[in-house]
């Protein structure tokens, strides 16, 4: 039997919650094999409603577990260690999903060796199975369970900051690029259903016929679609976009962007 703990910055948030998700929907863990930590009493309480342990206390939480999953912002390791009892996380699979903390400084504060810690970068698909999770430092056990919440790979601690920026604020890029195009519709006349669909349909036959796409072939010379290309290429769409993911990672870097 496989125990999660999960601690969050805000309670039980985002990230949190849909890793939960995905252990449920995929099989890896029931509600009543997952312990949840949270701040308020009122997230106890949400978590509670759904068939998960819950509690304020880390140590009733994390006392059973045979691995923990640390959803906590990056300023409240400390609080997290504080609060811990000694000897609460040996022998257990401590898998971090903060960012900007390296597994050597969770380990520390923590007070166990580094190899116990995997650290890991999903991206909030990880709910439906579907997420990309970037990660480092995990045995076979964690890398299968990994795997099967979504595309995971291997990187460089060096690179985790990356994943978390591409895959999990460009899953934010992407779908406001996905709403400005099927806004694009509405305007044409659709009603918010049909362009919603049509919106997501023409993405996901540019997915899967990308090679095609991306050639001359998809486009007739000064045709209607040349058009739009040529104008999107006069405003710069590319650049801005990759402006837009450079600028996520100077965040996640702690850098201000330029």
């Amino acid at each position: 039997m496989v125990i999660i703990m999960i601690f969050s910055m805000i309670g039980f948030g985002n990230l949190g919650k849909a890793f939960v998700e995905g252990l449920i929907r995929t099989g890896i863990a029931k509600p009543n094999e997952i312990s949840v930590c949270a701040r308020s009493e009122r997230t106890v309480g949400i978590a509670a409603s759904l068939g998960f342990k819950a509690s304020q206390d880390i140590n009733e939480v994390a006392r059973d577990a045979d691995i923990a999953v640390l959803a906590v912002g990056k300023g409240d390791l400390p609080d997290v260690a504080e609060s811990a009892e000694k000897g609460l996380f040996d022998g257990k699979t401590v898998i971090s999903l903060m960012c900007g903390v390296t597994a050597a400084e969770t380990a520390r504060a923590l007070g166990i060796p580094a190899s116990a810690v995997v650290r890991a970068m999903p991206s909030l698909a990880v709910a439906s199975g579907r997420g990309v999770i970037g990660f480092c430092n995990a045995d076979e056990e964690t890398e299968g369970l990994l795997r099967r919440l979504g595309y995971a790979f291997p990187v460089e601690e060096g690179d985790i900051e990356k994943v978390a920026t591409f895959s999990s604020c460009g899953l934010g890029i992407a779908a406001y690029i996905l709403d400005s195009f099927q806004n694009g519709g509405k305007e044409l006349g659709f009603d918010a259903e049909t362009a919603e669909k049509i919106a997501a349909m023409t993405f996901i036959n540019a997915i899967e016929r990308s090679n095609y796409v991306r050639t001359a072939k998809s486009a007739t010379v000064n045709g209607a679609t040349e058009t739009a290309l040529r104008l999107l290429a006069e405003r710069n769409l590319a650049e801005t976009i990759a402006e837009g993911i450079r600028a996520a990672y100077d965040k996640a870097e702690g850098r201000e962007a330029e």
